[in-house]
């Protein structure tokens, strides 16, 4: 095997993969170069072929050589690169009282990184459906830009390959680095947005000490709802017109605007696709917010207008479980021609009971 240079001098450079090479003489250093960019992790482990009493150890070390990370043999080191650069691997004898030779060693990059793990990434979530990435180092971090609309409800699940096991966490950040919701493999974030703009998640290794990488997860996300939960909405329910919705989103809330007459009567029933199980309320608002009637799937609010004036018809997820999807409002006045009803039992999904989430609300 050929003498590794012991010092910055050295021509020998890291690619993906194991290399193989000996610490041949009591003392020895080696030194590797490796190419890292900022944003993408990296891993690195080294192996000793004596095992763990060959008393080596490695480092990386920064391009101006200060030492970044260190283990022993038989460990690894994962590291998030701040800045693009050439950087260091320095592998030595740690125990010099024996003079000898430490003998053969493996070392191992993982430097296959294609997520970058901050605000500067390209790679987007731009609507529903999944993304399927890798954890494929130690600590690694992965970002997506997610463009978001003030008003709108949205949703994002984080299934690991390898199960709850795969210690892997799922966070929605804003643009100034705020973390907004934070869940688990296995687990859903939800969220409507205040503002319109970029926000992201990130997917991470959140436990470090099996310095293992976390393998492959898939992000499944649901940005379909079309229906403000704010009174800025452009939805209206007319007298004899047609509407339909679907609850598409775990929390998902839509609003509706209504003209009512005073001294009129009203009546708008809400029928779920998936029946009682489907966990939907509906409530009839003034111009101020103020709940006016409050009922639930299955059931109808009765209102005689006091006042004449825009209302507003909210229907909303009122248990944190599974996107409730299709159903059916009613509205009905004597004074109105005709009913006003679509029901759309296509995009029915099944109902799938799902325990709380502490987190979401």
């Amino acid at each position: 095997m050929p003498d590794v240079p012991g010092n910055t001098s050295t021509s020998y450079w890291l690619s993906q993969g194991v290399i193989s090479n000996a610490l041949e003489a009591n003392e020895d250093y080696d030194y590797f170069k490796v190419n890292l960019v900022a944003g993408y992790t990296y891993d690195f482990q080294l192996i000793a072929e004596a095992g763990s009493g060959a008393n080596m150890q490695f480092e990386l070390l920064s391009p101006t050589t200060q030492i970044l990370s260190t283990n022993t043999d038989t460990g690894r080191i994962g590291f998030t690169a701040t800045a693009s650069g050439t950087y260091y691997i320095r592998i030595f004898d740690n125990y010099r009282n024996d003079s000898a030779a430490e003998g053969n060693y493996f070392l191992t990059s993982g430097l296959n990184d294609d997520v970058i793990g901050t605000t500067a990434t390209q790679v987007a979530i731009a609507g529903t459906g999944s993304t399927t990435r890798e954890l494929g180092q130690s600590k690694d971090v992965d970002m997506f830009r997610v463009n978001m609309t003030a008003g709108l409800t949205y949703d994002f699940s984080l299934i690991a390959a390898a199960g709850s096991g795969a210690h892997m966490m799922i966070e929605l950040v804003n643009g100034s680095g705020q973390v907004l919701r934070t869940n688990y493999d296995g687990g859903t974030l939800d969220w409507t947005a205040l503002t319109t703009g970029t926000y992201f998640l990130r997917v991470s290794d959140h436990y470090s000490g099996d310095e293992e990488a976390e393998g492959q997860y898939t992000i499944v996300s649901r940005m379909g709802d079309t229906i403000v939960n704010t009174t800025a909405t452009t939805a209206v329910i007319g007298g004899s017109g047609n509407i339909s919705s679907n609850l598409d989103q775990s929390n998902d809330v839509d609003m509706f605007r209504v003209n009512l007459i005073a001294g009129r009567s009203y009546d708008f029933s809400l029928t779920a696709a998936l029946g009682t199980n489907a966990h939907m309320r509906i409530e009839l608002l003034n111009a101020s917010g103020q709940v006016l009637r409050t009922n639930y799937d299955g059931g109808t609010l009765d209102w005689t207008a006091a006042s004449s004036g825009t209302y507003f018809i909210r229907v909303s997820d009122h248990y944190t479980d599974i996107p409730q999807v299709a159903c059916r409002l009613t509205s009905r006045s004597p004074d109105f021609a005709r009913w006003a009803s679509v029901f759309r039992p296509e995009r029915c999904l099944s109902s799938r009971k799902r325990p709380k989430s502490g987190g979401s609300s």
